[in-house]
């Protein structure tokens, strides 16, 4: 090859990288875009709401995870997170992020229920307690790390209320203190299959309530998940109305830390 083609080979070269990097600077420069947790994939939207629901459970500062879980531009933070506590909890997750999720859903203070019951224990009640009063409970919980204690039953009541719309497998969990604890698991078993439900997703009935809906007929078993105490034989009782009509109950059972 002569020196002509090699200072032609060289030129091309050297003219070739001259307009790729004018093209690549100034005709066509890369965009840069910044991400938000918005434009994850609904998976990792969930861990970064985990994420912020265990901070949550760290610090306490509820201010904080507010505008963390602003940048998710969920129409509604508390019941997308009632969701997740329960999909963790199904899919066994750990207990400490299940209790973190239904912990920062409850401080939230809305809630996914629709309905509304009373809790209001008849005359016909099988224990001396009084009907505890869950109604109106405006307690924001307390963030902690801590394993969760056990819990163990103190009152088992029939329930006769003619405005609830099915029977009820009412649950109220208290501390020593008698504060509503949201975000314990409890466990129903029958002999067709198990369901799991978490207190604290109904928060205007009260940080530690939680319920399930009985078939008639059907006789349950009742596990807090923190202790191996179980309450079985529960089923739907008949209660008769005023004027003399017959109406299947509910049953409240109310636990407080040992």
């Amino acid at each position: 090859m002569t020196r002509v083609s090699w200072f032609r080979l060289i030129l091309g070269l050297v003219l070739g990288l001259i307009l790729g990097l004018y093209y690549a600077w100034f005709a066509s420069p890369r965009q840069i875009h910044q991400s938000t947790p918005q434009d994850l994939s609904p998976d990792f939207q969930n861990e970064y709401r985990t994420l912020v629901a265990s901070a949550f459970a760290s610090t306490g500062n509820l201010t904080i995870a507010r505008t963390r879980l602003d940048l998710l531009d969920d129409f509604n933070p508390a019941s997308v997170l009632n969701d997740l506590a329960q999909s963790h909890l199904a899919t066994g997750r750990a207990d400490e992020e299940v209790r973190a999720v239904a912990q920062l859903a409850s401080a939230l203070g809305d809630s996914l229920s629709t309905t509304d019951p009373t809790l209001t224990s008849s005359p016909e009640a099988s224990s001396s307690d009084p009907s505890p009063s869950p109604i109106g409970a405006t307690a924001q919980p307390t963030a902690t790390n801590t394993p969760m204690p056990a819990f163990r039953l103190v009152s088992i009541e029939k329930v006769c209320d003619p405005n609830l719309t099915s029977s009820l497998i009412q649950v109220i969990v208290e501390d020593v203190a008698g504060e509503g604890v949201p975000g314990v698991g409890v466990v129903i078993i029958w002999d067709q299959g198990e369901d799991r439900f978490l207190t604290g997703m109904k928060p205007e009935f009260g940080l530690g309530y939680g319920d399930f809906t009985m078939q008639e007929g059907v006789t349950y078993a009742l596990q807090i998940a923190s202790t191996f105490e179980s309450v079985s034989n529960l089923k739907a009782q008949d209660c008769t109305l005023s004027e003399g009509g017959i109406y299947p109950g509910s049953v409240l059972l109310r636990f407080k830390q040992q």
